[in-house]
């Protein structure tokens, strides 16, 4: 390349040994701080040509010899090469700025460029260029008008560009599979559950496109939590070559899911379609968390939290805004009678570990057995702990070895309260999606 444009086999070989050492000292300086080479690491061979070109530029056009050309070359770009380049690259100024000076003084010489063959015809076409833009410049300078009509035009449509974002998040693609989050009432069983999840997955298979499908009872995506009345499902469609019709188009799948998902009466189903990019949010849209600032009770939480997606859903910019906040689940409340059982000598950590062993499962201890560990969980079976009244049927041992009914120490009443509690800076917020 710099032959090409120089045309001179002494202006090519200045460059040529600078390369090498800038390269090897600008890794050597990036190995020691940690960093790999990148484009800005190769900008010496710039800064080289560069010089050279002022260089033979003012042997030619002011016919100085070539020491004189080379100390006035300097002294023109050495504040711009300078300023020009970062920290980062400082050995490359280096030898740009005291390398290639010290070839050029002994080597340049005045050359003239050639007018036949190749290089000929490079240098005609070059100054056709040239001189065509010097040309349009002059007549745009002249014709002042126009000049400012368009440089007004590029000035208003970078203000509309900037002042104007779009309306829209990043847009939804087909990515070939979408979900469907299933949510029944209030604490529904995770029997009701498993009947929904699998006859939505009947309504499913039937459809034109459809591939396969992973369900999953007991875990929300939009809830974000585990919970017994809630689930989700996973649709894959064919491959996309396969799906070359645009009544296949994973939209308008979607669309047709959906209206026999409405046909489920003991449940709500929800088809949406994945992020564009992995990881950036549940769904295509956009997440929010309204948090509560001053203590208020989960209730109020849910009422501002309605009634702020119920304003969102009357702008015409957004549509099927919903949240998933829930703080009226029917639960059980169980009130411990603490001086009772400090009076009977019962530890209340007893209490928690009879309640963790029979409503859910308590680890125990490991075993080895043919060489693998084996955990020990201990865990009430089906049907002893499906009512309260199990719960008031449990027993607890004292300090003496005594057994006591747990439902002389505790009572256990129904309330109404949040599924869940997130918080965040322990402050307690709500999420809702779009």
């Amino acid at each position: 390349m710099t032959y090409i444009f120089l045309q001179d086999w002494r202006a090519t070989i200045i460059p040529a040994p600078a390369i090498p050492f800038s390269l090897i000292g600008t890794f050597g300086v990036l190995l020691m701080m940690g960093y790999s080479a990148n484009i800005i690491s190769f900008f010496v061979l710039i800064l080289a040509i560069v010089v050279v070109e002022n260089v033979q530029r003012l042997v030619a056009e002011e016919v100085l010899d070539s020491r004189k050309a080379t100390k006035k070359a300097i002294t023109q770009i050495s504040v711009a090469v300078i300023v020009t380049i970062s920290v980062a690259v400082v050995i490359l100024s280096f030898n740009a700025l005291t390398f290639s000076p010290a070839l050029c003084s002994p080597l340049m010489r005045s050359e003239n460029l050639a007018t036949r063959g190749p290089l000929g015809w490079f240098n005609k076409a070059f100054d056709t260029t040239r001189i065509g833009y010097v040309a349009t410049v002059r007549k745009m300078a002249r014709m002042a008008a126009v000049s400012r009509v368009i440089l007004g035009g590029v000035h208003a449509s970078s203000f509309l560009l900037f002042t104007n974002p779009p309306t829209g998040f990043l847009p939804e693609e087909d990515r070939g599979a979408f979900f469907i989050d299933i949510q029944l009432p209030d604490a529904a069983s995770f029997s009701r559950t498993e009947e929904m999840v699998n006859q939505s997955e009947e309504f499913i298979s039937g459809v034109p496109g459809f591939e396969s499908i992973i369900t999953v009872p007991g875990c929300g995506l939009l809830g974000g939590s585990s919970a017994s009345n809630a689930g989700h499902a996973v649709v894959v469609l064919d491959l996309w070559d396969k799906r070359d019709d645009p009544s296949l188009a994973q939209d308008t799948i979607m669309a047709q899911i959906q209206g026999q998902l409405s046909a489920l009466a003991a449940a709500n189903a929800f088809a949406f379609s994945p992020p564009p990019i992995p990881g950036l949010g549940a769904t295509g849209g956009f997440d929010f968390k309204l948090q509560d600032v001053r203590g208020r009770t989960p209730q109020q939480l849910l009422q501002a939290l309605g009634a702020l997606a119920i304003n969102a859903n009357q702008d015409p910019d957004l549509q099927a805004v919903f949240n998933t906040y829930r703080s009226n689940v029917p639960q059980l409340f169980m009130n411990i009678d603490r001086d009772k059982i400090e009076a009977l000598c019962i530890p209340l950590v007893d209490i928690f570990t009879t309640l963790q062993a029979n409503l859910g499962s308590c680890y125990v201890n490991n075993f080895n057995y043919l060489g693998r560990i084996f955990q020990v969980i201990v865990q009430a079976e089906e049907g002893f702990h499906t009512t309260p009244d199990d719960i008031r049927a449990l027993n607890v041992r004292t300090r003496g070895g005594e057994m006591v009914l747990l439902s002389s120490l505790v009572a256990v009443e129904t309330i109404l309260g949040p599924e869940t509690l997130n918080r965040y800076n322990n402050l307690l917020f709500g999420y809702g999606e779009r």
